[in-house]
């Protein structure tokens, strides 16, 4: 009969306005479901049935929203990993640049000194080679050029100005008694100066601020008779940038510089450095 509800069938009934279940949805054995657009009967299976359909999909709905959130946190931990392992190749970037950038600031310091350098010899050669006068000579020697001109005294207290000493071959020998490889090398010299004097030799032996009396002795006591200077201040030794002793300056007939060498020579080295200022 209509109207009859069945004991296996329970009535769903629409809302209230008030937003909670009807009358009829609060029937014994009812189960709240969405609200349709009319009443409907159901039979107990059927609402168990659409009660675990709907139990189906929150829980569907559940799980999806737990994937959703467990890739926001797979991902979020995975860009905060990735950002620590790119932090320390930073770093290590940074410390690279900033010494190679110190590295190449250094050379270009080096260079620009180096040049700068070539410059003031350039300019100091340029000068000496303006004049065969001798009144304009470099402030450092080099081969190729007039050397640096002076006038020192001798052991007799004569003065001796190189310049004046143009169209001869000159040696100057910086070097003190005191020092072992001048004392070594002397006895050489004074076999080239024994040979080549009567052709026109000058050495002038230029001491290194030394008593007089001391470069006196030593000089008469062996035998060497060229001509000894006094460079009491080491002005001209600092002239001549003389940084080590022996230092030997090979000056031809034309006044200009054929060979320089530092430091004690043996006399086979002697030989080939008179050959270039004797002819």
């Amino acid at each position: 009969m209509e109207g009859n509800v069945r004991r296996d069938e329970v009535s769903l009934g629409r809302r209230s306005t008030k937003g909670g279940p009807s009358s009829a949805s609060r029937a014994a054995g009812s189960v709240p479901i969405a609200p349709s657009r009319r009443n409907r009967t159901y039979t107990v299976n059927e609402a168990s049935q659409l009660r675990g359909r709907a139990a189906s999909e929150t829980s569907v709905q559940y799980e999806d929203d737990l994937d959703y959130e467990d890739d926001l946190d797979y991902e979020g931990s995975w860009e905060e990993s990735e950002s620590v392992e790119r932090d320390p190749l930073r770093t290590r970037l940074v410390i690279i640049a900033g010494a190679l950038a110190g590295i190449l600031i250094v050379l270009v310091a080096l260079l620009l000194l180096q040049t700068q350098r070539r410059g003031q010899l350039a300019a100091a050669g340029n000068a000496g080679g303006a004049s065969n006068s001798g009144s304009a000579l470099p402030a450092a020697p080099i081969v190729g050029r007039y050397p640096p001109d002076f006038t020192l005294t001798t052991l007799d207290g004569k003065s001796v100005t190189l310049s004046s000493l143009r169209g001869k071959p000159v040696w100057v020998n910086f070097w003190a008694t005191w020092c072992p490889p001048c004392r070594a090398e002397m006895p050489e010299m004074k076999l080239r100066y024994a040979k080549f004097k009567d052709q026109g030799l000058v050495i002038l032996g230029v001491d290194n601020a030394e008593n007089p009396d001391t470069v006196k002795q030593f000089t008469s006591s062996n035998g060497y008779d060229w001509t000894f200077l006094l460079d009491s201040d080491t002005a001209v030794g600092q002239q001549y940038y003389v940084t080590g002793i022996p230092t030997h300056i090979f000056v031809g007939k034309d006044g200009i510089i054929k060979a320089i060498q530092v430091g004690g020579i043996p006399g086979t080295m002697m030989d080939r450095y008179l050959g270039l200022i004797m002819n």
